[in-house]
């Protein structure tokens, strides 16, 4: 145990505001955040200044299918390519609404058995969801946390290669680890060219 701790790496940086480090790295790691983002592409390029070179992101995804988002539709380019373009510092009302009442149980095991428990959307407390999203949305200038992106291992490897073909980004994706059994993440890890 004691050489497993010795081996542990250092963390320099975590947080959201990315644009402030001025290092430059080998690998920078994202577990569990790069569904939070409220500008994909944007993050994407953030983080590739903070790359040398050559070098690594490392993005450990929840798998929409195996999670709470299991009801929510798989992100797709248009909703990327519109979060770009608007350039919010806020997620949309359409993420907030979706995190509030479309989301369901978190159990991994459940999903993959092919259990996804009830929608909200046919539950009693559906219209005081979507009044309550709607009035925290309009009644809050602060950051909301919800999951603004949902993915797969393919629909993320689409949107990734489309983005790189267009020019938005400069990643390339250097190897999937698709969502094993009975787990709810899958690994990317895209190489800054």
């Amino acid at each position: 145990m004691k050489d497993f701790i010795q081996n542990i790496p250092q963390i320099h940086y975590y947080g959201n505001n990315i644009g402030i480090i001025k290092k430059k790295f080998n690998v920078v790691l994202s577990c569990h955040s790069i569904e939070h983002q409220i500008n994909f592409i944007n993050h994407l390029n953030d983080v590739s200044k903070l790359l040398r070179d050559n070098s690594y992101y490392i993005i450990i995804c929840p798998d929409k299918r195996y999670c709470f988002d299991h009801y929510i539709k798989e992100s797709t380019i248009a909703d990327i390519l519109e979060m770009y373009n608007n350039n919010t510092n806020k997620h949309s009302l359409k993420s907030l609404i979706e995190h509030r009442t479309l989301v369901t149980h978190n159990d991994t095991i459940r999903h993959w058995n092919g259990d996804h428990g009830i929608q909200r959307i046919n539950n009693s407390e559906f219209d005081y969801l979507l009044k309550s999203s709607m009035d925290e949305f309009y009644n809050n200038e602060n950051y909301i946390d919800v999951h603004s992106l949902q993915f797969t291992p393919n629909s993320f490897k689409s949107i990734i290669n489309i983005l790189k073909k267009n020019n938005f980004i400069n990643f390339d994706i250097e190897q999937i680890y698709h969502t094993k059994k009975n787990q709810n993440e899958f690994i990317v890890i895209l190489k800054k060219i």
